[in-house]
């Protein structure tokens, strides 16, 4: 969204704190994680503060052998999404 070639609404770059965390735990059916993405998107003059938000989920994937050569992979996820810090637009 954001690059060297960034201008007006898309910026070169946009100050703030983030924070990307992944946290998994593997069994032999698959990997579970729990997942957390807050991205503090200090833009006043550009959005306004309105590229806050804060994002928690979970997800398991794995695979099961079907034959020697062939196998299926599998996946389910559940994330929910807010606004947070400055942002000044309530959503979920």
């Amino acid at each position: 969204v954001n690059g060297n070639r960034g201008t007006g609404a898309r910026p070169r770059n946009i100050g703030g704190n983030n924070l990307f965390a992944v946290l998994g735990y593997a069994t032999r059916l698959g990997t579970a994680s729990g997942f957390a993405y807050l991205v503090d998107q200090d833009a006043s003059a550009v959005q306004g503060f309105r590229l806050s938000s804060q994002t928690y989920g979970v997800r398991f994937a794995g695979k099961a052998a079907l034959t020697r050569d062939i196998s299926l992979g599998y996946s389910a996820s559940w994330a929910r999404q807010s606004n947070w810090h400055r942002n000044p637009n309530r959503y979920t």
